[in-house]
């Protein structure tokens, strides 16, 4: 039998995957339904306190769902894929000037507005590891990483840090 550790990383006010201020979920980095069906007999209920956990807002953690990923570096990855994929159309959404956009009716002005504020969204998501926010919440990883000796996904952590740590830049 395969022992997960138990390791809860991450912050108390946002999601590590793409940055919104939230009050987090716990994302098994592998997934819960994994680990409780390999435990079934054993289980207790709402024994959900098992595992690798990263705080990631509701969102994210509904997007991971129950994709399968041994290490943390896969799973922030997929995130942002299943984000950009997400708001796929929003992302499109051409630029529109204030005074283009002032020259449409009120309806017209207001969908465009609101548009254009999903694309400003969405592209914060995706953006958000080019971030000084990012780059605190890859030190704190890294800290937490440290204090907790994540021996078992060391090598893991250290490809993350590497491709994203630019603070020593």
């Amino acid at each position: 039998m395969i022992e997960i550790p138990n390791v809860t990383l991450g912050f108390a006010d946002a999601c590590i995957y793409c940055g919104v201020n939230c009050i987090p979920e716990m994302d098994h980095v592998i997934p819960y339904s994994y680990i409780s069906s390999s435990f079934s007999k054993h289980r207790k209920p709402k024994d959900n306190k098992r595992g690798i956990r990263i705080s990631s807002c509701a969102e994210c953690n509904r997007s991971l769902n129950n994709y399968i990923s041994w290490n943390f570096l896969d799973r922030f990855e997929e995130a942002r894929k299943r984000v950009a994929k997400k708001y796929k159309k929003e992302l499109a959404t051409p630029f529109w000037s204030e005074r283009e956009i002032k020259e449409l009716d009120y309806s017209l002005s207001t969908l465009v507005r609101e548009k254009l504020e999903r694309k400003r969204y969405a592209t914060s998501l995706i953006n958000w590891t080019g971030t000084k926010r990012f780059q605190k919440a890859v030190q704190v990883l890294r800290s937490q990483c440290k204090k907790k000796n994540c021996l078992f996904t060391s090598d893991v952590f250290e490809t993350f840090f590497q491709r994203y740590d630019h603070s020593s830049l």
